[in-house]
């Protein structure tokens, strides 16, 4: 049970010298807080990494790491409280930059990109990425294969199918399914790989 008459400095003390009733009531208590406030706005609770321990537990790291001296920084207006609620957010945005860098590299960009041309899966937010780098590819690196572009935008980006493709350009199924392999193997996936794994 928290004691309502501990100061801030009390409470300081208290978490250097590895007092556990302190810990436990304040410092847990503190980040319990934090976490409920950054959890509405970032949603963090159903994400790997980012629940309430494992942030609570890199920011207790982080404080050890440093003695504590992250919470003596603090102007005499401001209560200890307050500002562990605003460091805990500089772990919660720590925690999202690793979270959001690892989902971008367990993407398998090549396979959706086989499921998104035989249109047998929606790849949901990664659509604009992906649409953005057929659009950098096109844009970029062949300006000189517009027909080719043409066929890669058409079925990646809006959705057609080979054959309707082959309708719309006046050129047989077996042309556009040459163009696109060749832009698939040696400029798509190689670009997918260098720039959206990394």
């Amino acid at each position: 049970m928290k004691q309502p008459s501990m100061s801030d400095d009390e409470i300081l003390r208290g978490f250097r010298e590895g007092d556990d009733h302190i810990t436990r009531d304040y410092f847990y208590g503190y980040c319990q807080i934090a976490y409920a406030i950054h959890d509405r706005r970032y949603l963090l609770r159903n994400k790997p990494g980012l629940d309430f321990h494992t942030l609570a537990h890199r920011y207790y790291l982080d404080l050890v790491l440093h003695d504590w001296v992250q919470l003596e920084d603090r102007s005499d207006r401001v209560s200890l409280k307050t500002w562990m609620v605003k460091g805990f957010l500089f772990v919660v945005l720590e925690a999202m930059r690793d979270y959001q860098r690892e989902t971008k590299r367990s993407v398998d960009w090549g396979e959706l990109f086989e499921q998104k041309a035989a249109h047998t899966v929606d790849i949901g937010s990664n659509t604009q990425q992906f649409n953005e780098a057929i659009e950098d590819i096109c844009h970029e690196e062949l300006n000189e294969q517009e027909p080719d572009c043409t066929i890669l935008r058409m079925i990646l980006i809006q959705g057609y199918k080979g054959k309707e493709v082959a309708q719309r350009l006046h050129i047989t199924p077996s042309a556009v399914s040459q163009r696109y392999r060749r832009m698939r193997d040696h400029i798509v996936l190689p670009y997918l790989k260098e720039h959206l794994y990394a």
